[in-house]
């Protein structure tokens, strides 16, 4: 039953005066003495005098991105407090701890990569998780297909803070500009690797879609015949736990993110985020399906030193108090000045928090993932090119398949992706699967791209596949969708 706990955040860790006379603590983590950028001028003593007119200057700067570069940025070493936080800083910032500024630094590009993954889960939808029964063999053994959607859990706030921290590193530094912050280009396709699978899954029963941004998720579909010890697995101590190994542009070297899926892992959650404004009336609410204990308030703080910026955590302990699921926590913050609500300096408040063990709550949650599922048949898709390229005078041909379908819940239509590349006649495509629904046929569309010799590139209209599951394209595909290439 949901009930509201009132909250005592009265041990700050830092004394708090007015706003310009904040009593920085007497130990720090992590010290930063980078003064404020100041834009650099140059005086000449003894100018020549001007007689003429001088032409407007043009800015004749290259600007322009070449990718990343193996120049790290750091993040973490600016900030300061004198709270412990063990070397995991997932609630400042879920991204790495150091960005890579691109090659060329007049371009003010940086490119970011997550700290690790989890599975997806949010306070409305719960567990990004699907299992889907599909029909039995001939044998009479059915399988199941497990969706699972990996993410990194950056937040739109994650971004912003990170983008302000990498403004803050370079602030002195005379010729870095900064730009944006984005997602690290790769040079190849990222690989995934999980451990404790034996016996479990076999390889080739594992399909995995790997997005090259870094903010989409990881789509992992799993085929067994053991849900039951594979759905355990993620529920003990240490769950399921593997390594993505991604491979940047430029000279950046290879980087293996960790990730981790546990249905009671603190991470999977997210970081509790307070409104500033409003955190003392709204307090927080545990929206998730365990108990949690309450351990610190943290907040924050760009803070003036001198000619520099410091980002300072100031923490409030919270007692490691109990909040069951569905509970709501009041603050009862006296002891926290009312002015940080509304200063522009504040830049995060959150609490921090630890999942409680709760064996009837891994039940509840067994149970619901359970009873969510659907039974779906299995439908393989084929695509056979016969003789396209010699017939339309083309380099080669993209195929696009969209559906909604190929999304194991059927919530939304999506793409295939990557899009098949043919280079010559007479070619098989790899067939891919799909989710049908029982009483339904499989449905989906597909596009064709021409890219002709000298670069142009030709794009039919989306096709349905009329209910058919194996598609033949070839001249009379041209004739209809490409007229003017026919011979």
């Amino acid at each position: 039953m949901a009930r509201t706990i009132i909250l005592l955040a009265s041990l700050a860790c830092i004394a708090w005066q007015a706003p310009a006379q904040v009593v920085l603590p007497a130990k720090t983590r992590v010290k930063n003495t980078a003064p404020i950028y100041r834009q650099p001028t140059t005086t000449n003593p003894n100018p020549a005098p001007n007689t003429s007119p001088t032409p407007p200057q043009q800015d004749t700067t290259d600007r322009e991105r070449r990718g990343p570069a193996n120049k790290p940025v750091s993040l973490l070493e600016q900030i300061e407090g004198d709270y412990d936080f063990k070397n995991d800083y997932f609630d400042i910032v879920n991204i790495d701890g150091q960005v890579f500024e691109d090659e060329n630094p007049k371009s003010g590009y940086y490119y970011f990569f997550p700290k690790e993954y989890q599975l997806s889960w949010s306070s409305v939808t719960g567990y990004d998780f699907g299992l889907n029964y599909l029909s039995a063999d001939a044998n009479g053994k059915g399988k199941v297909v497990i969706t699972l959607k990996l993410q990194p859990n950056i937040s739109k706030s994650d971004i912003q803070l990170a983008e302000q921290l990498v403004k803050n590193a370079i602030r002195n530094k005379p010729g870095k500009i900064f730009t944006t912050l984005q997602s690290i280009p790769l040079n190849e396709a990222s690989k995934i690797s999980f451990k404790r699978l034996e016996g479990i899954l076999d390889s080739r029963d594992v399909d995995i879609t790997i997005p090259s941004n870094f903010l989409d998720p990881i789509v992992l579909l799993l085929k067994t015949d053991k849900p039951d010890d594979l759905l355990t697995l993620l529920f003990t101590d240490i769950g399921l736990r593997g390594d993505l190994t991604i491979t940047p542009a430029g000279d950046v070297p290879g980087q293996v993110i960790p990730v981790t899926i546990k249905l009671d892992y603190n991470k999977t959650f997210g970081t509790a985020e307070l409104s500033q404004a409003n955190w003392r009336s709204e307090g927080w609410t545990n929206n998730t399906p365990y108990p949690v204990i309450l351990k610190n308030l943290h907040v924050l703080r760009m803070e003036p030193s001198g000619a520099n910026v410091t980002p300072m955590v100031y923490t409030w302990d919270m007692g490691s108090k109990d909040l069951t699921e569905g509970s709501k926590a009041k603050f009862d913050a006296g002891s926290v000045p009312s002015w940080l609500d509304n200063d522009s300096k504040v830049k995060k408040m959150w609490v921090e928090f630890k999942v409680k063990p709760c064996q009837d709550c891994n039940t509840e949650v067994r149970n619901s993932l359970l009873n969510a599922t659907a039974r779906s048949e299995m439908s393989f898709v084929t695509f056979d090119v016969l003789d396209v390229l010699e017939y339309s005078g083309a380099a080669k041909m993209r195929l696009k398949v969209r559906s909604a379908q190929l999304d194991p819940n059927g919530l939304q239509k999506v793409e295939r992706n990557p899009p098949f590349t043919v280079t010559q006649d007479g070619t098989t495509l790899e067939s891919f699967q799909l989710f049908v629904p029982q009483g339904q046929t499989p449905q989906f569309e597909y596009s064709v791209s021409l890219v002709m010799p000298d670069g142009d590139i030709r794009q039919s209209a989306w096709v349905s596949n009329k209910s058919k599951t194996e598609i033949g394209i070839g001249r009379n595909f041209i004739k209809e969708y490409f007229p003017d290439l026919k011979k």
